[in-house]
Protein backbone atom coordinates (compact mmCIF):
# COMPACT_ATOMS: atom_id res chain seq x y z
CA UNK A 1 0.00 0.00 0.00
CA UNK A 2 2.76 2.14 0.77
CA UNK A 3 4.65 1.79 -2.67
CA UNK A 4 1.27 2.63 -4.17
CA UNK A 5 0.55 5.44 -2.09
CA UNK A 6 3.88 6.81 -3.42
CA UNK A 7 3.12 5.88 -7.10
CA UNK A 8 5.74 3.10 -8.19
CA UNK A 9 4.61 0.42 -10.07
CA UNK A 10 2.64 -2.86 -10.11
CA UNK A 11 6.31 -4.60 -11.52
CA UNK A 12 7.92 -2.74 -7.84
CA UNK A 13 4.99 -4.02 -5.28
CA UNK A 14 4.86 -7.58 -7.23
CA UNK A 15 9.03 -7.56 -6.43
CA UNK A 16 8.62 -6.45 -3.36
CA UNK A 17 6.49 -8.76 -2.32
CA UNK A 18 8.54 -11.36 -3.91
CA UNK A 19 11.35 -10.52 -2.12
CA UNK A 20 9.44 -10.32 1.44
CA UNK A 21 8.34 -14.40 0.61
CA UNK A 22 11.63 -15.22 -0.13
CA UNK A 23 12.86 -13.66 3.49
CA UNK A 24 10.08 -15.59 4.96
CA UNK A 25 10.84 -18.81 3.66
CA UNK A 26 14.12 -19.48 1.36
CA UNK A 27 16.75 -19.35 4.60
CA UNK A 28 14.26 -21.53 6.90
CA UNK A 29 16.59 -24.77 6.41
CA UNK A 30 19.68 -22.45 7.51
CA UNK A 31 17.86 -21.18 10.48
CA UNK A 32 16.60 -24.38 11.19
CA UNK A 33 20.78 -25.58 10.91
CA UNK A 34 21.70 -22.55 12.63
CA UNK A 35 19.45 -23.38 15.73
CA UNK A 36 20.26 -26.73 15.85
CA UNK A 37 24.31 -25.27 15.76
CA UNK A 38 23.65 -22.54 18.66
CA UNK A 39 20.87 -23.14 20.04
CA UNK A 40 17.07 -22.09 20.14
CA UNK A 41 17.41 -18.72 22.27
CA UNK A 42 20.58 -17.30 20.39
CA UNK A 43 18.87 -17.43 16.87
CA UNK A 44 15.28 -16.43 17.89
CA UNK A 45 17.41 -12.98 19.65
CA UNK A 46 19.14 -12.98 16.25
CA UNK A 47 15.60 -12.80 14.55
CA UNK A 48 14.50 -9.99 17.04
CA UNK A 49 17.67 -8.05 16.32
CA UNK A 50 16.62 -8.46 12.17
CA UNK A 51 13.45 -7.54 13.31
CA UNK A 52 14.21 -4.37 14.89
CA UNK A 53 16.50 -3.27 12.25
CA UNK A 54 13.67 -4.01 9.79
CA UNK A 55 11.64 -1.27 11.53
CA UNK A 56 14.26 0.70 11.52
CA UNK A 57 15.14 0.82 7.98
CA UNK A 58 11.48 1.28 7.38
CA UNK A 59 11.06 4.04 9.79
CA UNK A 60 13.53 6.44 8.54
CA UNK A 61 13.01 5.62 4.51
CA UNK A 62 9.71 5.45 4.10
CA UNK A 63 9.30 7.13 0.99
CA UNK A 64 12.19 5.09 -0.39
CA UNK A 65 11.07 1.80 -3.02
CA UNK A 66 14.55 0.30 -2.52
CA UNK A 67 14.72 0.97 1.51
CA UNK A 68 11.18 -0.89 1.64
CA UNK A 69 12.35 -3.51 -0.75
CA UNK A 70 15.24 -4.13 1.87
CA UNK A 71 13.03 -3.54 4.91
CA UNK A 72 10.34 -6.26 3.55
CA UNK A 73 13.00 -8.93 3.15
CA UNK A 74 14.43 -8.22 5.95
CA UNK A 75 11.03 -8.53 7.48
CA UNK A 76 10.19 -11.99 6.51
CA UNK A 77 13.49 -12.79 7.21
CA UNK A 78 13.38 -11.50 10.83
CA UNK A 79 9.93 -13.47 10.86
CA UNK A 80 11.75 -16.77 9.41
CA UNK A 81 14.91 -16.56 12.08
CA UNK A 82 12.07 -16.48 15.12
CA UNK A 83 9.28 -18.81 13.69
CA UNK A 84 11.82 -21.43 12.93
CA UNK A 85 13.60 -22.08 16.35
CA UNK A 86 10.50 -21.04 18.15
CA UNK A 87 8.00 -23.60 16.07
CA UNK A 88 11.07 -26.52 17.29
CA UNK A 89 11.08 -25.02 21.10
CA UNK A 90 6.94 -25.19 20.99
CA UNK A 91 6.94 -28.71 19.83
CA UNK A 92 9.42 -29.86 22.02
CA UNK A 93 7.39 -28.76 25.02
CA UNK A 94 4.92 -31.44 24.44
CA UNK A 95 4.66 -34.92 24.51
CA UNK A 96 5.25 -36.48 20.81
CA UNK A 97 1.42 -37.37 21.17
CA UNK A 98 0.47 -33.78 21.53
CA UNK A 99 2.64 -32.33 19.01
CA UNK A 100 0.78 -32.03 15.92
CA UNK A 101 -2.13 -30.82 18.14
CA UNK A 102 -0.13 -28.54 19.97
CA UNK A 103 1.69 -27.04 16.81
CA UNK A 104 -1.93 -26.84 14.82
CA UNK A 105 -2.58 -24.45 17.79
CA UNK A 106 -0.14 -22.45 17.72
CA UNK A 107 0.18 -21.84 13.84
CA UNK A 108 -3.61 -20.88 14.29
CA UNK A 109 -3.03 -18.22 16.71
CA UNK A 110 -0.48 -16.79 14.73
CA UNK A 111 -2.52 -16.81 11.95
CA UNK A 112 -4.94 -15.65 13.91
CA UNK A 113 -2.57 -12.72 15.56
CA UNK A 114 -1.64 -12.00 11.55
CA UNK A 115 -5.55 -11.19 10.44
CA UNK A 116 -6.04 -8.97 13.25
CA UNK A 117 -2.35 -7.13 12.77
CA UNK A 118 -3.35 -7.38 8.99
CA UNK A 119 -6.87 -5.25 9.97
CA UNK A 120 -4.99 -3.05 12.30
CA UNK A 121 -1.55 -1.87 10.39
CA UNK A 122 -4.47 -1.26 7.54
CA UNK A 123 -6.17 1.13 9.58
CA UNK A 124 -2.71 2.53 10.91
CA UNK A 125 -0.92 2.98 7.23
CA UNK A 126 -3.78 4.99 6.04
CA UNK A 127 -4.13 7.39 9.13
CA UNK A 128 -0.24 7.40 10.11
CA UNK A 129 1.67 6.20 7.09
CA UNK A 130 4.47 3.70 6.70
CA UNK A 131 6.60 5.29 8.93
CA UNK A 132 4.70 5.64 11.83
CA UNK A 133 3.58 1.79 11.13
CA UNK A 134 7.04 0.36 10.75
CA UNK A 135 7.87 2.41 14.31
CA UNK A 136 4.86 0.87 15.84
CA UNK A 137 5.70 -3.15 14.82
CA UNK A 138 9.52 -1.74 15.75
CA UNK A 139 8.07 -0.88 19.32
CA UNK A 140 5.80 -4.77 19.44
CA UNK A 141 9.21 -6.61 19.04
CA UNK A 142 10.76 -4.63 22.18
CA UNK A 143 8.80 -6.65 24.87
CA UNK A 144 9.69 -9.91 22.93
CA UNK A 145 12.91 -8.98 22.59
CA UNK A 146 13.63 -8.02 26.39
CA UNK A 147 12.02 -11.53 27.30
CA UNK A 148 14.39 -13.52 25.24
CA UNK A 149 17.13 -11.81 26.44
CA UNK A 150 15.85 -12.38 29.92
CA UNK A 151 14.91 -15.56 29.71
CA UNK A 152 17.60 -16.95 27.09
CA UNK A 153 19.57 -19.12 29.49
CA UNK A 154 16.11 -20.87 30.84
CA UNK A 155 14.10 -21.30 27.79
CA UNK A 156 17.04 -23.61 25.14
Amino acid sequence: MSLAMHGHSITIIGITISVHVLGMYAFAPLVGMAADRFGRMPVILAGQGVLVLSAALNVVAAASAGAVVVGLFLLGLGWSIVTVPASTMLSQSVPATSRPLVQGAGDSAMNAAAAVGAIGSGAIMVSLGFAWLAGIAGLLVLPALWFAIRHRRTLR
